[in-house]
């Protein structure tokens, strides 16, 4: 196996074969570096923590357990201003009722005045469309309207049958 392919293929993260894993772990165990390192990591001691020592470091990190940081509640922040708004809008309204003379007083609107309203309401919707002749105007003489392309488009037919 070339050295400079197992290096490329390793590189480009591609999968290795089992020969070629093997190989690579082959030239691993021949490398000087490598036994060095292997022979400092065993002359390393192996003391397992005891179960003591686990405790002690287990009542320590609980002791120094930060509390996690509360974030700032902002839907609660909501909901105390919209009370608080319509607190204000009722004790608003509250107050303004009790205020003799804050209402406005309603217009009288007298009988004749509705009935001016009603013909002049009825005068504009029964004049002539050109307005040429508004001396003989009479709404039995108008005779045949003009097609309308909207009220067709509107209502569907043309409102000539009225």
């Amino acid at each position: 196996m070339d050295k400079k392919k197992l290096l490329e293929k390793i590189e480009r993260e591609e999968q290795l074969s089992l020969v070629e894993q093997a190989h690579v772990e082959e030239l691993l165990a021949n490398d000087p570096i490598h036994g060095r390192i292997r022979e400092t990591l065993q002359a390393l001691p192996q003391d397992a923590p005891s179960l003591e020592w686990r405790s002690r470091l287990n009542e320590r990190l609980r002791r120094e357990k930060r509390q996690p940081a509360k974030r700032f509640a902002w839907s609660r922040l909501g909901w105390a201003l919209s009370a608080a708004a319509c607190t204000i809008v009722i004790a608003t309204v509250l107050v303004l009722q009790r205020i003799p003379g804050a209402e406005e007083p309603q217009p009288v609107i007298s009988a004749s005045q509705l009935m001016e309203w009603h013909e002049e309401a009825t005068g504009a919707a029964a004049l002539p469309e050109d307005g040429a002749r508004m001396s003989t105007f009479a709404i039995a003489d108008e005779g045949a309207r003009t097609v309308n392309e909207v009220e067709d488009l509107l209502y569907g037919t043309s409102l000539e049958s009225l």
